[in-house]
């Protein structure tokens, strides 16, 4: 498999309330616009919990959770067309910051 793209540009979408995946992607969306123009990047989307409270209400699992943050953001930035879902890349990482991190990475041509 090829090599994950290096981080160009780094955003964050913050304001989870705990156990939430609601927050306000706009920045993000602004942000992804501009910072992956280039079709040969790709947008890798982190989604985050910051502790053992900061959990699915369903499941209590705060990898679940970072990943409905993390699907919630990139579903926003296909909504908004400023990415297509074929240049995202989700990933999650619980236990850091009730947050979502975008970074955006040449990930080379397609040939």
């Amino acid at each position: 498999s090829a090599p994950a793209p290096m981080a160009a540009a780094v955003a964050r979408v913050e304001g989870f309330a705990e156990g939430s995946a609601v927050a306000d992607p706009r920045g993000a969306i602004l942000w992804a616009r501009d910072a992956a123009r280039d079709s040969r990047t790709r947008i890798t989307i982190t989604g985050s919990t910051d502790g053992a409270r900061d959990v699915d209400a369903a499941t209590a699992s705060a990898a679940i959770l970072a990943a409905d943050r993390a699907r919630a953001v990139a579903a926003a930035l296909v909504r908004s067309g400023a990415a297509s879902p074929d240049r995202i890349v989700i990933l999650t990482d619980p236990g850091k910051r009730r947050a979502v991190t975008l970074s955006v990475g040449f990930a080379g041509d397609a040939n």
